[in-house]
């Protein structure tokens, strides 16, 4: 039951009955909902950093810690646990994605030399894989490390997305030339029938639109 108003404490931002709850009970800071998520990552997964203050502890597991960037604590799991890497959380991520996704190249450099798989898909609809999180959160570190340790560049997620088309969406050129230079193709069309080219025109990307039509 408390673990419950934990959970509805993150998820109507009520930092006041969230404080309220952990103060009472401090082993509620590691509450998690029924399919295994933590509070912590739910607080994360909204942004809502006061939020996950109020909730770190000192028993971060493997996907709290990769998504927090706590290489330490990490470290210390795998030291006991060499499958950290494989394992998947209840919401289908592994922690390499929550690494790419919330931008923490540590975490991910760690994760990734201790036998992550670097193309894990999401189990869970987005289909997505560790590729698609860096790019969607604008990390070049993380796109960089996966493409130089073999992260195939195609590949596609729910709505038939390749990084590439994420690159052209959310107008990251760095990441996009990044893709290129890895033999990434622009020609892979989504479920809907477009291309990378297509989104860039669409969405006003002209800088770069010009990059990819200078690719064919």
């Amino acid at each position: 039951m408390q673990e419950r108003l934990v959970l509805k404490a993150v998820e109507r931002d009520d930092p006041g009955a969230l404080f309220a709850l952990v103060r009472a009970e401090p082993r509620l800071r590691q509450a998690r909902g029924p399919d295994g998520v933590s509070a912590l990552l739910h607080a994360l997964y909204r942004r809502r950093m006061h939020l996950v203050e109020l909730l770190r502890h000192d028993q971060l597991d493997g996907f709290e810690a990769a998504a927090l960037g706590d290489v330490e604590r990490l470290m210390s799991l795998l030291f006991r646990d060499d499958m950290v890497p494989l394992l998947v959380n209840g919401d289908g991520y592994t922690a390499l994605h929550l690494a790419a996704f919330f931008n923490q190249p540590g975490t991910a450099r760690l994760l990734i030399a201790t036998g992550a798989d670097i193309d894990a898909r999401a189990e869970n609809e987005t289909r997505q894989r560790p590729l698609h999180a860096a790019v969607v959160a604008g990390s070049v570190g993380i796109v960089t490390q996966l493409l130089y340790m073999g992260a195939y560049p195609d590949l596609q997620q729910k709505g038939g997305w390749t990084p590439l088309h994420l690159a052209a969406a959310y107008n990251r050129i760095e990441i996009a030339e990044l893709l290129l230079q890895h033999d990434a193709s622009i020609d892979i069309r989504d479920e809907a029938g477009d291309t990378p080219v297509d989104l860039a025109a669409r969405r006003g990307h002209a800088e770069l639109l010009a990059r990819l039509i200078a690719e064919r």
